[in-house]
């Protein structure tokens, strides 16, 4: 798209024949000429480029994001993982203690029991 001319000085001449002061007319006149002058337009070519960059770094962005989170799955997982086993090593461990625990008892009750039954049956022989 060609970028349009405008002429300040025909401008400021017409403005002054339709009866605007001179300084008026100039005035005005150059404001015009910078507006219709400017060098950054915006096109509609322009404008579909920014839309285009916009949408290539929408992009990057979400594949970036798409990374992060794989990468915190993945993270996650792996603790979850280490944790899961870590649990269960210590709960056989407290499982083998338990029982071995409780084998002591069964052993220390059963002694105690034997003791008792040899007591009561001596005494009953004695007598």
């Amino acid at each position: 798209m060609a970028a349009t001319a405008f002429d300040t000085l025909a401008a400021a001449r017409r403005l002054k024949a339709a009866g605007i002061k001179a300084e008026h007319a100039e005035a005005i006149a150059e404001v015009v000429g910078l507006a219709v002058n400017q060098p950054k337009l915006v096109t509609v070519e322009h404008f579909d480029a920014e839309i285009a960059n916009l949408h290539a770094a929408n992009t990057r962005l979400h594949a970036r994001l798409d990374a992060a989170k794989a990468g915190s799955a993945a993270k996650r997982d792996a603790v979850q993982s280490t944790s899961r086993s870590e649990l269960h090593a210590r709960t056989d461990t407290e499982r083998t203690n338990l029982w071995t625990d409780y084998r002591d008892v069964g052993l220390a009750w059963l002694a105690a029991l034997i003791s008792i039954v040899v007591c009561a049956s001596t005494l009953f022989y004695i007598n």
